[in-house]
C-alpha cells in the first residue's frame, strides 16, 4: 500500500501528459491520492479520470485554481498551471509530492515520498543545467545551490506555519521583472540556503543531457545506463512535439502514453 500524495498543476493542453504521468505513477504505486491544481479541466474529465484510477485504488481530488497569475514573468513555453504549485499550503495534507506534467516515473516512490526531510520544508533536486554551466542571477540566486522546480517533495505543514504561499506571491510581485526563470525563481528565492538537495536521479532532466550531447560535451551530464526512477523532459523537447532531435528516453514516455491504465 502506497499511500502516497502526489500534486499536479495542469491546464487542458496537458491533459494527455498528465494522463501519460498518472499511468507511469500508477503502473509502479498504488492507492495514490492524487490532486489536480487546475483552471480549465471539466468535471466529466475529473470523473473518467477517477474511474480509470479505480482500479488501482488511486483517486484524483480536483482543486480549481481561481487566482490569475498572468501578470508574473515565465518562460515562454511555460502556462499559468506552473504558479498553481504556489498554492500547495491550502490542500489538506502534511506532506505532498509535487510533479510537472511533463515527467514519467519509472518505479516505486515509496522511499522518496516517505525521506527524512531533516526539519527542511522542501526537498528537490539541482537544476542540472545550471548546476554545469556558468551563470549569472540578478538577485544573487547563482551563489548558492539552485534547484529545478520540476519535483518537490514539500512539508505542508511547515509551508502553512511560515505561509509560504504569501512568502512566494510578495517575491513574485518584488522581482518578477529581474528573473530568468519564473516560478521556479520565486522558490529558489524563497528556499535559498533552506532546502534539501536529493540524488539527481529523482528529477533527471533530459533537456540537460541533450544541451551537452549537441555541443559534443556528452561526458559534461552523460546519459545513465540504467533508467532513472523520475524522467523530465525540461525545455521545448517534448517527446511528443517534432523537430527537436534525439531526446533522452523518449522510448519511455511513448511506453507510458500507449500503455493500458495499471491495475492494483
Amino acid at each position: 500500500m502506497s499511500n502516497i500524495t502526489i500534486v499536479l498543476a495542469a491546464d487542458t493542453g496537458y491533459a494527455e501528459q498528465v494522463h501519460t504521468l498518472m499511468k507511469s505513477v500508477c503502473t509502479h504505486n498504488t492507492n495514490v491520492n492524487f490532486y489536480l491544481m487546475h483552471n480549465t479541466f471539466r468535471r466529466e474529465w475529473i470523473d473518467y479520470t477517477n474511474q480509470k484510477l479505480a482500479a488501482s485504488g488511486s483517486r484524483l481530488n480536483d482543486v480549481k485554481i481561481e487566482m490569475d497569475f498572468s501578470q508574473y514573468r515565465r518562460l515562454p513555453h511555460i502556462s499559468d498551471a506552473a504558479f498553481f504549485r504556489l498554492m500547495m499550503q491550502h490542500l489538506p495534507v502534511d506532506r505532498a509530492l509535487y510533479l510537472d506534467s511533463d515527467m514519467v516515473v519509472t518505479q516505486s516512490l515509496h522511499d522518496l515520498f516517505n525521506l527524512d526531510m531533516r526539519g527542511y520544508p522542501v526537498a528537490a533536486v539541482q537544476d542540472s543545467f545550471l548546476a554545469r554551466t556558468e551563470w549569472n542571477h540578478p538577485t544573487g540566486l547563482h551563489t548558492t545551490p539552485y534547484f529545478n522546480s520540476g519535483m518537490l517533495l514539500v512539508d505542508l505543514a511547515q509551508w502553512r506555519e511560515q505561509n509560504i504561499a504569501a512568502q512566494l506571491l510578495q517575491t513574485a510581485t518584488t522581482i518578477d521583472k529581474s528573473v530568468p526563470y519564473g516560478d521556479q525563481c520565486f522558490l529558489n528565492t524563497v528556499f535559498q540556503k533552506n532546502w534539501l538537495q536529493l540524488e539527481e536521479s529523482w528529477n533527471f532532466q533530459t533537456g540537460a543531457v541533450q544541451y551537452f550531447q549537441k555541443r559534443n560535451l556528452g561526458e559534461v551530464f552523460p546519459k545513465p545506463d540504467t533508467v532513472p526512477p523520475v524522467i523530465h523532459y525540461t525545455t521545448r523537447a517534448k517527446p511528443w512535439l517534432c523537430d527537436y532531435g534525439e531526446i533522452p528516453f523518449i522510448e519511455v514516455y511513448w511506453q507510458y502514453y500507449c500503455a493500458d491504465w495499471p491495475k492494483a
